[in-house]
């Protein structure tokens, strides 16, 4: 039975859709792990756009194409699929068990028509946050949500987590987690503010170079 996962948030810049490749990249490459994502982050779609771009460079870049032969040899990527949010659950179900887990990418505006009745359908949740208080009362508050709006109707709900993402080298991490642990389920782990996971780690296509620094803080 597939894994319904969604990163989620509902402010902007916490690296929501970043989190989404980084982790699909990591499960279906060196955990090999059957991945899909569902971008229904309509009509951004980003994650779909960035799919298409990756493509388009790696066709007329001959070293990544190389690459890209080499890796896909005797396989296909992992599929990313476009779509908005009416119509996300029908094309999770529509995947049926030949996935692993799936991502489900979802826009950040939780009171619209037919949102939360998509979330009553996802097993697991990650919500990100910021070093910022801003941030982690918005956090806070889609968690309390989940909770209290979604968790007590969905047959799906296995667990929701909040964590840290783009922490600075100083940070005060260690400081916030022992002051938020006892009442909210942060995960211990957090994400660093490296500006490869942006710019060169947040591939679809190709798999994180684990043994550079940035590669192994995602170990």
């Amino acid at each position: 039975m597939s894994k319904l996962i969604s990163v989620i948030s509902q402010k902007g810049g916490v690296g929501k859709s970043t989190t989404t490749v980084l982790l699909a990249n990591v499960l279906f490459f060196y955990f090999k792990l059957r991945v899909a994502i569902i971008d229904a982050d309509y009509p951004q779609n980003s994650i779909a756009k960035k799919r298409k771009k990756e493509l388009d460079i790696a066709k007329d870049n001959p070293r990544l194409q190389a690459l890209y032969d080499s890796i896909y040899a005797d396989r296909e990527p992992y599929p990313i699929i476009p779509t908005n949010l009416p119509s996300a659950i029908s094309m999770c179900e529509r995947l049926g068990d030949d996935f692993d887990c799936i991502f489900l990418d979802v826009t950040g505006t939780i009171n619209q028509d037919g949102y939360k009745e998509v979330l009553q359908n996802i097993n697991h949740f990650l919500i990100p946050c910021l070093e910022d208080e801003f941030s982690i009362w918005s956090a806070l508050e889609l968690y309390g949500t989940i909770q209290q709006q979604i968790k007590p109707s969905s047959a799906a709900f296995e667990d929701c987590h909040l964590f840290f993402n783009k922490i600075p080298r100083m940070n005060i991490i260690p400081h916030l987690l022992k002051q938020l642990t006892p009442h909210f389920n942060f995960l211990p782990a957090h994400l660093y503010e490296y500006k490869h996971y942006e710019r060169k780690y947040r591939s679809t296509l190709f798999p994180i170079p684990r043994a550079k620094k940035p590669g192994v803080r995602l170990f």
